[in-house]
């Protein structure tokens, strides 16, 4: 416990618990989106008349919003994922560029 090797402290625990975070929440709000959009019944029947309203059917606009959730909504999570992975290989902080960093 007391900071030996393979432990992370500091800034580098920092960039693991958002990893960790940004991981977990696109893991639910993927499973979410597939679940509305794999779904064969209405979820939400209080928007019936609305969709209604729009032309469309509740179960497509809900099968239309769980794909956006899915899949460009993921696809934003995974590129911010591979942002703070690829920051925390270079080891780079949030108020540092590489040119600021000190050579080795």
């Amino acid at each position: 416990m007391g900071g030996g090797a393979g432990e992370l402290s500091g800034p580098d625990l920092e960039k693991g618990i958002a990893l960790a975070s940004l991981f977990t929440t696109m893991l639910h709000t993927a499973a979410l989106g597939a679940l509305l959009s794999l779904s064969g019944i209405v979820w939400y029947p209080h928007y019936i008349a609305t969709t209604a309203a729009l032309g469309w059917d509740a179960i497509d606009d809900q099968q239309l919003g769980g794909l956006v959730m899915w899949v460009p909504a993921g696809l934003a999570y995974f590129v911010a994922g591979l942002v703070l992975a690829a920051r925390w290989l270079n080891g780079a902080t949030p108020g540092t560029s590489r040119q600021a960093r000190p050579a080795n």
